[in-house]
């Protein structure tokens, strides 16, 4: 049977993820006494957070089911009592678009979700991302006949700048 001093010491290196050959020879003792009392410890749901933070429970009601559920006092306040029901509440009530940009490649006004969006599809962030020769000779064409184009931002910054510089 251990003594209080060898539990505390068995706690600690368990938290330093020390194993069972180590505590045996540290604490001069047999394996089965460790195992006994790890087991112990586990049937009374000791965890380190319990012990740093005591048994302080909040009760809390699911948004969605309204089902009463039980947290610890400390960290965040939960509002969902599964996976499960936060993604229901959020499939029915979804976040509203904060506001509007303009599109960094189109230029289209478009309703954003993520404040670090910059554009209005993956398809013109794609095409800003890899403009090739054929959408070169596009826009030269285009040019030609006089209609409208779609030009990426950082190329209209070239063009501006080489016609400062001229």
């Amino acid at each position: 049977m251990l003594n209080e001093e060898q539990k505390k010491k068995s706690v600690r290196w368990q938290k330093l993820g020390c194993g069972y050959c180590e505590m045996i020879q540290c604490l001069r003792i047999l394996r089965q006494e460790i195992v006994d009392y790890r087991t112990k410890l586990v049937e009374e749901e000791w965890t380190p957070a319990k012990e740093k933070f005591g048994e302080g429970i909040r009760k809390n009601t699911c948004l969605w089911c309204g089902k009463e559920y039980q947290t610890f006092c400390y960290g965040r306040k939960r509002k969902f009592c599964s996976d499960q029901c936060w993604r229901n509440y959020y499939m029915l009530y979804p976040s509203e678009p904060r506001k509007s940009a303009r599109c960094a490649y189109c230029g289209k006004v478009f309703k954003m979700v993520n404040s670090k969006r910059k554009f209005c599809s993956h398809e013109c962030y794609i095409k800003n991302r890899f403009w090739s020769k054929e959408d070169a000779t596009e826009l030269i064409d285009a040019l030609m006949a006089g209609e409208d184009i779609v030009i990426p931002q950082w190329l209209k910054r070239k063009i501006k700048r080489t016609i400062i510089i001229w």
